[in-house]
């Protein structure tokens, strides 16, 4: 139920598809979208495996801990292959930790501030802030998006300011469009805008930029694991001190 793909045939003249040459490509690309679905579970099977791995071992070290902060940062290995980041930021209140590639405390400091904006409006109540182009969300973030332009933000307490990123840098990737994508336009005489239907249809390379690769949704998964674990830590540790 989702759109994974568009194929766009062009043709010098209008041409008109016969019914049942129609159905036959609808049914092409029903079977095409099933086995792009189960080569792409095929393809991540082994990382899924070994990033639940991961998580198991860094999951039951967090049930045995009294403060997770110190436990989650002792192991800063296996935070970053918690998600395969290149870098990540544990926020606790005002104090910041950094592991691997990260931007600037000052940086960071403006950054949190603005996650906080975004988790408040949100209508989502996991709490969890994912992109792969986080300057075109953010534009400051064009200043570091060599080394942060994907994101996942984990908020543990909004109130007590505790949240974990993880970063990805920049992955320059060259798109081939079939013809320019820009918009061939005209201003009327009456000053509306009209558009024009392309004059060429040659091979049109793009770079794009300010991207990362994409986060997987089993690393997607495992933060929220991670953020469930420790949300159990904090009540238990609550019911503690309550008793």
């Amino acid at each position: 139920q989702k759109l994974w793909g568009l194929i766009a045939c062009h043709h010098g003249v209008p041409k008109f598809v016969p019914y049942e040459i129609r159905t036959i490509c609808e049914f092409l690309g029903q079977l095409m979208s099933t086995e792009l679905a189960n080569k792409e579970s095929n393809i991540n099977l082994d990382y899924k495996l070994q990033l639940k791995k991961i998580q198991g071992q860094f999951l039951e070290r967090l049930a045995k801990a009294t403060e997770f902060v110190d436990e989650i940062a002792a192991d800063r290995e296996s935070l970053l292959h918690l998600t395969s980041a290149q870098g990540a930021v544990i926020c606790d209140g005002d104090r910041l930790i950094l592991i691997g590639e990260t931007p600037s405390e000052q940086d960071l400091q403006s950054l949190v501030t603005w996650l906080q904006d975004q988790f408040e409006q949100a209508q989502s109540d996991q709490d969890l802030f994912v992109t792969d182009a986080l300057s075109s969300l953010y534009p400051e973030a064009k200043e570091y998006q060599a080394i942060a332009s994907g994101l996942i933000a984990m908020a543990i307490s909004k109130t007590q300011h505790r949240y974990i990123l993880w970063f990805r840098p920049e992955q320059l990737q060259t798109v081939t469009w079939a013809g320019q994508i820009d918009k061939n336009e005209r201003v009327a005489e009456d000053g509306s805008i009209l558009l024009f239907p392309r004059q060429s249809f040659e091979a049109w390379k793009q770079i794009v930029c300010g991207k990362s690769n994409p986060w997987l949704s089993c690393e997607i998964e495992g933060v929220l694991e991670l953020q469930q674990a420790i949300v159990n830590i904090v009540l238990k540790q609550t019911s503690e001190i309550a008793i």
